[in-house]
């Protein structure tokens, strides 16, 4: 394996997904294991891992044989929810809100569409990562 430079390895970007993937994985937190992972795999020459979900609690892990950086769906921030505090919200507001909901917003399952599995299940990414196999993330300086 030929070794990179740690410049190499980009946080806030990832591989573009439809392009060189080798193997995916899901439950796989930070990039540092995510590069652990992908070097076990044959023909993957690269890393990218991103998280999701409201506060990023779900990680996905992608080995590619080529990367296409991109910075598309990712985000600074993992918080994907605009919050609102209970003083900020009258009663009245809470009542409106409710009766606007459809059956399938309030019970949270849309009827009539089909969930499909897909590596890349949500809108909104975060703590993006990229880069070659080697270096090691966890010996560079400039990765936080």
């Amino acid at each position: 394996a030929s070794n990179g430079n740690c410049n190499d390895i980009h946080i806030n970007e990832e591989c573009a997904w439809d392009y060189g993937l080798v193997e995916w994985y899901e439950h796989v937190m930070t990039g540092s294991q995510c590069q652990d992972i992908c070097k076990n795999i044959h023909g993957a020459k690269f890393f990218s891992s991103y998280n999701e979900g409201h506060e990023g609690e779900h990680g996905f892990c992608g080995c590619f044989s080529q990367c296409w950086p991109s910075t598309k769906d990712c985000n600074s921030s993992c918080e994907s929810r605009e919050v609102f505090y209970d003083e900020d919200v009258s009663e009245k507001d809470l009542e409106v809100a409710q009766s606007n909901l459809d059956s399938s917003e309030e019970f949270g399952v849309e009827v009539g569409v089909d969930i499909l599995k897909e590596p890349r299940p949500g809108p909104h990414y975060c703590h993006c990562m990229h880069g070659p196999l080697h270096p090691d993330v966890d010996s560079c300086d400039n990765i936080p």
